[in-house]
């Protein structure tokens, strides 16, 4: 027996098979079917008094209510409780499905809730995409032979899961495309509870098992109802799936701030500073006098990414970064006289179980979990273990809180937090630390209250501090103003969270190394990793080379970095701040190259880019600006064609890039701005927007065409 609800384009179904009720119908008008398999909708974990565990499945036909509109669907499960599922439709392509657990026997109470379960029918062809929120964001071609299950950027065992927040999955949705048709899952969930998205590639069956859960408050008896979660289906791509995401994403309190262009955020000498060297050591190439040379160099603003200020060495004592080397102050001090601001290293994610003050720590700020084990470690290259901390801990607070401000009191330009927004997210079972036992809410709103305090401490400093983090750590935008998404160096890298944040939040860095400047089988991959921050709108950072040795070794790569320094800077307001549009799809060559993706990948991976990479972003006064980036070694011709909306036209309806019109009058025109070994006078392209212009690019070299547009408001909406 089959139960389903349809609306203008999908129909959504479940039915009852082997002894498992599962989602077996995703379709949409155009026949594409996405569900397939037999994966029991939802799983219950029920946690008793005595600590044990009874799980629940959904494993026979529930009773059913059907309107025109909705469905739903209820389960009494014995003497446990009762699970009931609604699904209403949301709009002519979507539908949002809940699930809640009530009448619990008073002695339970609800441990986990796993919930949509289901399969995705996945194909053996290129036109067959997953699109993941990992990182900056990432989309496999061919999922059955790219989709990375099992390993880590850092090319060791790892589960299948994918925390949120975390940096490694920075966003509550995922997507499959499939022949032009675009599955969209996503929990538009306010709250940021910690979840795990866990991901299966089951490639014997070409499915992709979809297992979403998260864990709940340790409260007997009382009812558990969940966020929504939207399942829809139309035309498009990862650039359509961002877009549905962002219209719940600028709902959440974590965009409650405002654009970046309304000021309400982030300092505007923040929004006009378009690096962030990585400082990571002390010695040749990391003092102030080789910083200096390299800001003069490149002569745009710099904010360095300082490590290494303490005395004790990398990742020891966490949390006491004091006290700091002798040559701190006055190391600091000269970069301020040279105009050059510093956000020091702190990482208040975790502690070093080797300090002296252990025993004492141990029992009132680390992180338990139900077993009442700690989460711990060995992460830090001294081979110290470190543990997780619980963020809700008055002590942890106290003592961090301490150190945050005292280092801020340093007169440096802001502070670096690491981890927070990378490190999987684990709820806290400890009894002593002011939260409910479980609480899955409690991580991120302790973060964002222990940041929070330290802006509101500093805001009446002379100069108003930023604060930093590292992975796309989106519920802790509200408080950091720049967030660290270099991690993951995917070779399938798309900006999924440019496209949803990035008038809203700043971003920077992509790791590069060592490898990538003296091995030859890597050339090109510093410039492609910088051309890649730059057309995604990020503050270029996180060269673990110096650029003092980059600008010696190879002047050619320094040069068109900073180049591109250069057009960023010109036009900060679309590169720090703009909204993105749809990037282009130009008729350009490709070009091989091989990226490192760690700092031990001595082999790296080969795979291609086309030869002139792009993004468009459209500022407050609905100007335009389209970045171009040639990053091969010949001249490159090619046409910019921006199809106009037309009256009636919505701006992004959907679709895919056939369908997505410009929001700029027809014909339009541009100037162009070159950089190719410095700036180079402007040009009138020839050609307009909707035939297009006519751009001829120098080889290794950086354009803008800026288009004015009439007015318009609500641009950041």
């Amino acid at each position: 027996m089959m139960v389903s609800l349809k609306n203008n384009l999908a129909e959504i179904g479940f039915a009852l098979n082997e002894g498992i009720f599962a989602l077996n119908t995703l379709q949409h008008g155009s026949g594409e079917q996405f569900a397939c398999g037999n994966v029991p909708l939802w799983k219950i974990e029920l946690l008793d008094r005595d600590g044990g565990i009874t799980e629940l499945i959904a494993d026979s036909m529930p009773e059913t209510d059907q309107s025109d509109h909705a469905l739903f669907m209820r389960w009494l499960c014995g003497e446990y409780c009762r699970v009931t599922v609604s699904v209403e439709k949301s709009g002519e392509d979507a539908f949002e499905l809940r699930i809640s657990v009530d009448q619990l026997a008073g002695s339970y109470s609800v441990r986990e809730v796993h919930f949509p379960h289901f399969a995705w029918q996945l194909t053996e062809s290129e036109a067959c995409k997953l699109i993941l929120p990992e990182d900056a964001g990432t989309v496999y071609p061919d999922p059955l032979k790219t989709l990375e299950i099992g390993k880590s950027h850092l090319f060791v065992p790892r589960l299948q899961s994918r925390h949120y927040p975390h940096g490694n999955f920075c966003m509550q949705f995922f997507a499959l495309e499939k022949n032009g048709i675009l599955a969209y899952c996503g929990a538009h969930d306010p709250a940021a509870l910690v979840k795990a998205f866990c991901l299966g590639c089951d490639r014997e069956n070409k499915a992709l098992t979809v297992s979403p859960h998260w864990h709940c408050p340790d409260t007997p008896g009382v009812e558990v109802k969940s966020f929504p979660w939207i399942l829809a289906l139309n035309e498009g791509d990862w650039f359509d799936a961002a877009q549905r995401y962002r219209k719940f994403a600028l709902t959440a309190p974590w965009t409650a701030n405002g654009a970046l262009e309304h000021g309400k955020k982030s300092p505007q000498w923040l929004l006009e500073t378009p690096m962030i060297p990585l400082r990571m050591h002390r010695g040749v190439g990391h003092q102030a006098e080789d910083l200096i040379a390299d800001a003069e160099y490149f002569g745009v603003p710099q904010m360095i990414h300082y490590y290494m200020s303490q005395k004790a060495s990398f990742d020891s004592n966490l949390p006491f970064f004091f006290p700091v080397v002798p040559d701190f102050h006055s190391e600091l001090k000269k970069l301020k006289d040279a105009g050059i601001k510093v956000i020091p290293y702190l990482n208040f994610f975790s502690a070093d179980m080797n300090q002296p003050d252990w025993d004492y720590l141990k029992d009132s700020v680390v992180h338990i979990n139900e077993k009442g084990d700690i989460h711990a470690w060995e992460w830090s290259c001294n081979g110290h273990t470190l543990a997780e901390m619980c963020p809700a801990s008055p002590c942890w607070r106290r003592i961090t809180s301490l150190v945050g401000m005292r280092m801020l009191e340093t007169d440096v330009a802001g502070v670096y937090f690491d981890e927070i927004g990378m490190s999987p997210a684990y709820t806290c079972c400890a009894g002593n630390h002011g939260h409910i036992p479980g609480d899955p809410e409690q991580f991120c709103a302790s973060w964002n209250t222990l940041i929070g305090g330290m802006k509101a401490e500093t805001a009446e400093f002379k100069d108003v501090p930023v604060f930093a983090s590292e992975g796309g750590g989106e519920p802790l935008m509200g408080n950091v103003d720049t967030l660290l998404v270099g991690n993951n160096n995917s070779p399938y890298t798309k900006p999924l969270f440019s496209a949803v944040y990035h008038d809203y939040v700043m971003c920077y860095g992509r790791y590069t190394f060592a490898q990538e400047l003296d091995d030859p089988a890597f050339a090109g991959a510093i410039e492609s990793k910088h051309a890649e921050q730059f057309i995604m709108g990020m503050q270029f950072g996180w060269s673990r080379i110096p650029w003092s040795v980059i600008r010696t070794a190879a002047p050619q790569i320094a040069e068109f970095v900073r180049d591109m320094a250069w057009a960023w800077s010109d036009h900060s307001i679309y590169l720090s701040a703009g909204k993105m549009l749809r990037p282009l799809t130009l008729d350009v060559p490709e070009k091989k190259v091989r990226w490192a993706r760690a700092w031990n990948d001595m082999t790296g991976t080969e795979f291609t880019m086309p030869a002139v990479l792009n993004s468009i972003w459209q500022c407050d006064n609905a100007s335009i600006a389209v970045v171009l980036v040639n990053i091969s070694d010949c001249e490159q011709n090619f046409e910019v064609v921006m199809p106009s909306i037309q009256m009636g036209d919505k701006v992004s309806s959907g679709g895919g890039a056939a369908k997505y019109r410009y929001p700029l009058p027809q014909a339009s025109q541009a100037f162009q701005y070159n950089y190719c070994n410095g700036r180079q006078p402007r040009i009138v392209p020839s050609g307009d927007s909707t035939n297009g212009f006519h751009i001829n690019m120098q080889p290794r070299s950086t354009a803008v065409l800026l288009i004015s547009s009439e007015k318009s408001y609500g641009v950041h909406q």
